[in-house]
């Protein structure tokens, strides 16, 4: 099945359904036994279990400034998990990204400095020592 421009495939792993990144399996081998299918199960049903949280939010709340001229690229990149407020007196867009997790703050790197997080402070801090370990790895 392909999913964001991905595909993967749809396997069973020790009597559990999963998704494998067709680009990371480095090395497979066919069996001799007739694949076996899931009674009552049709992959469609499957793939879209699978893949169903891949299009939810997540519950941490992150809330940013965005520059004027990087609003359509985070609305690009963040998509539906990115809300847009009002624009202020500077030209920044008020917003909130909701994430599954603290370290889905990584993808704010991509924006360096025209996108502040103003809050949760663990958020901020986080971003901070991501910012360090790239200075020190390239400085």
């Amino acid at each position: 099945m392909a999913k964001g421009g991905r595909w993967y495939l749809v396997a069973d792993e020790l009597g559990e359904p999963r998704l494998l990144n067709l680009r990371r399996i480095d090395r497979w081998e066919p069996l001799d036994t007739p694949r076996r299918l899931r009674a009552g199960a049709r992959l469609a049903d499957v793939a879209a279990a699978l893949t169903s949280g891949w299009e939810s939010a997540g519950g941490l709340e992150i809330r940013l400034l965005v520059q004027a001229h990087q609003v359509e690229r985070a609305e690009r990149m963040l998509g539906n998990r990115l809300s847009l407020g009002a624009r202020d007196e500077h030209g920044r867009t008020s917003a909130v990204l909701r994430c599954r997790e603290l370290e889905d703050v990584r993808q704010l790197l991509a924006f360096a400095d025209s996108v502040t997080v103003l809050d949760p402070p663990e958020a901020r801090a986080r971003l901070k020592e991501l910012a360090s370990q790239i200075l020190r790895h390239y400085g």
